[in-house]
């Protein structure tokens, strides 16, 4: 169940440096499914771990809002490009990815973050024994993917009735009073 937990965060953190979009969706998908396949894995370790590129390596990626806005002529004001050229030492006020993104210092930091993300994931991940799956949080996973047999179902493990919502309790308003009458002067 960890290595599963590790798997979900590394790819969360990989992908988010590409777009944080698509890793928000995909690795969303795949805690989903690694859920279904890996028995025992803890379901809150997964949905957390799927989650963990928008907290962290998103920022220092394709996607990172400061660096797009640097790199993009008409993303700043002309008073700001030549406050950000600092009397010609940045040519333009623009910064280009190479300056930021592309660095390698850059690269160094994302990797060390992967490392230790993953590491903080992998051991704050309940054993087995401690584990919430999704069956036992209440959570279907059985009908999310599959191929379809001949009757149209995409699995053949049993789904969960529906239970039936009990009445709730009205509340009871006082009966309007009839206005009484006003006196004559």
């Amino acid at each position: 169940p960890r290595q599963a937990v590790a798997l979900v965060t590394v790819f969360a953190l990989v992908s988010s440096w590409f777009n944080w979009g698509f890793s928000l969706i995909f690795s969303a998908v795949l805690a989903r499914e690694v859920a279904r396949r890996v028995e025992g894995v803890d379901y809150r370790a997964l949905a957390a771990a799927s989650f963990l590129g928008l907290g962290s390596i998103w920022a220092q990626g394709l996607s990172g809002s400061a660096a797009l806005q640097m790199a993009s002529p008409g993303a700043l004001q002309p008073q700001i490009r030549d406050i950000v050229a600092a009397g010609g030492l940045v040519p333009g006020g623009i910064i280009s990815f190479e300056h930021t993104i592309f660095l390698w210092q850059s690269f160094v930091s994302v990797a060390v973050e992967i490392v230790v993300v993953t590491a903080v994931m992998w051991f704050a991940t309940p054993q087995r024994s401690e584990a919430h799956t999704a069956k036992a949080l209440g959570i279907e996973l059985a009908g999310s993917t599959g191929s379809t047999g001949s009757t149209g179902s995409t699995s053949s493990a049993p789904r969960r009735q529906p239970q039936a919502a009990s009445p709730k309790p009205q509340a009871v308003s006082p009966k309007p009073q009839a206005p009484s009458p006003k006196p004559s002067a």
